[in-house]
């Protein structure tokens, strides 16, 4: 159940609906990638091993269930993919 300002549901959860926009070829990519970090990555997708090799670079897993996975990106775990030689280009490339 969505609240009155559509900003979540009653188990805390946020809804993104209204300020993400889908890229083009969405239907192709696993990430869904939100503005506060939280990256979900859907494991039935045919990248899913180069997008999981990205997430475990430059983010901190959340959850992991079968079908999707939840990673936080923090300040330590992009400093971590930045010492591992990711640049900024290549993990936002990689997220687009």
């Amino acid at each position: 159940e969505s609240t009155a300002d559509g900003a979540g549901d009653t188990s805390g959860c946020r809804d993104f609906r209204r300020e993400l926009e889908l890229k083009q070829h969405a239907a192709s990519r696993p990430l869904w990638v939100c503005p506060d970090g939280r990256i979900v990555l859907e494991a039935s997708s045919p990248v899913y091993a180069q997008a999981l090799d990205l997430l475990v670079a430059i983010s901190e897993p959340v959850s992991r269930t079968r079908h999707m996975q939840e990673y936080q990106l923090t300040q330590y775990s992009l400093y971590a993919g930045a010492s591992m030689g990711l640049r900024t280009q290549d993990i936002t490339a990689g997220l687009e």
